[in-house]
């Protein structure tokens, strides 16, 4: 259920932070299928999805991303980051992608750009 939930419903509730899911329209590039997300957007589909018969190019799709693979696919994604939720173990960076769709990026506490020692006030 987690790696490959059925529906949106599931992709949305297992797991937290929920996973992350954007509306894109498929294309290919060099017979390689791509979600793009608009505005030069656009990530790699892999075929690992709950549905993994070859997108056709021109349909329209939600795609989901877990918030701790969101940094490690191939392709671009413009965000600005709204806010960090430190949480001990990991952190959370909310981000808006642009159009009103919010993504949230997992880290580990120890993850890039984390200082070493949280400054105390």
């Amino acid at each position: 259920m987690y790696d490959r939930p059925h529906n949106l419903f599931v992709a949305r509730f297992i797991g937290s932070p929920p996973m992350n899911t954007m509306a894109a329209t498929v294309i290919t590039d060099a017979g390689e299928p791509w979600a793009d997300l608009g505005a030069a957007e656009r990530l790699r589909l892999d075929g690992t999805g709950a549905h993994q018969s070859t997108p056709v190019a021109g349909t329209k799709v939600v795609i989901g991303v877990r918030p701790e693979n969101l940094l490690r696919g191939d392709g671009t994604l413009q965000a600005s980051m709204v806010a960090v939720e430190w949480l001990g173990h990991e952190r959370h960076l909310v981000c808006d992608l642009g159009d009103g769709t919010a993504a949230t990026v997992r880290e580990p506490a120890e993850g890039p750009g984390r200082p070493r020692a949280r400054p105390s006030a």
